[in-house]
């Protein structure tokens, strides 16, 4: 009899062991699945208070100019300085911070409201060269663009930092493109050295990813500009 009660206590036990071996499976799953979440799973009173801060936006003046596309644009103080004040008010703010990950350096943007809410991106951050100097850099310049396209900030005039010389890739543009060669991306990366801000725009203009990719047509064009810039400094 005795011998029967302890198979029954054995058995009891075992299946609440394995019941909570499962259940601990299960909010580990959970916990994985939630590592990283790019919005919190309520957002009502984040949109709220989003739609207010938006309506009371100052424009942020355009206090910088572009050397390579002569055109003006706001630096991200400026943006920061106009739209702040605001955010505040409805109880939002952002959060950027650089991380390293499997994908290499990132720039993690968080837009946060009182109530732990929260809307977040990333963006890939790949300077010329991933020295200190070149990564603030670089950073600075991404950190202006995603902090406006997370908040919806305004800067007044439509930002036509390298419309110009995107509409003219638009119109010149042929049905087969070359790129430029390796001895050519040689030169261009070490004009563009430690210029992080005029490599962007460079690829921003072009609308490519790489400087690799800049279509042989404009090597000439970007030699002459980014020397022009270079010895104004």
């Amino acid at each position: 009899m005795i011998e029967e009660i302890k198979k029954d206590e054995s058995y009891f036990l075992v299946q609440t062991l394995l019941k909570e071996v499962e259940e601990m499976k299960n909010q580990l799953k959970e916990l994985k699945k939630n590592l990283y979440r790019c919005e919190s799973p309520e957002l009502d009173q984040l949109y709220s208070s989003l739609a207010k801060a938006q309506s009371e936006y100052k424009s942020a003046k355009k206090n910088k100019r572009n050397p390579f596309y002569k055109s003006d644009y706001a630096d991200y103080e400026a943006i920061v300085k106009s739209t702040r004040p605001a955010l505040s008010k409805y109880g939002l703010s952002v959060i950027q911070r650089p991380k390293i990950t499997s994908k290499g350096y990132i720039l993690r943007t968080r837009l946060c409201h009182s109530s732990g809410q929260f809307i977040e991106s990333e963006s890939i951050l790949n300077p010329p060269k991933t020295d200190v100097q070149s990564l603030g850099s670089y950073t600075t310049y991404i950190k202006r663009y995603d902090y406006s396209s997370m908040i919806g900030a305004i800067t007044g005039d439509e930002d036509d930092d390298a419309e110009t010389v995107m509409k003219e890739a638009r119109e010149e543009k042929p049905v087969v493109r070359t790129a430029i060669s390796k001895e050519q991306l040689k030169v261009l990366t070490s004009l563009l050295e430690n210029e992080p801000e005029l490599l962007h725009s460079l690829m921003k203009g072009y609308e490519i990813d790489k400087l690799s990719d800049l279509p042989k047509e404009y090597y000439n064009k970007c030699i002459l500009r980014i020397k022009e810039i270079k010895e104004k400094k």
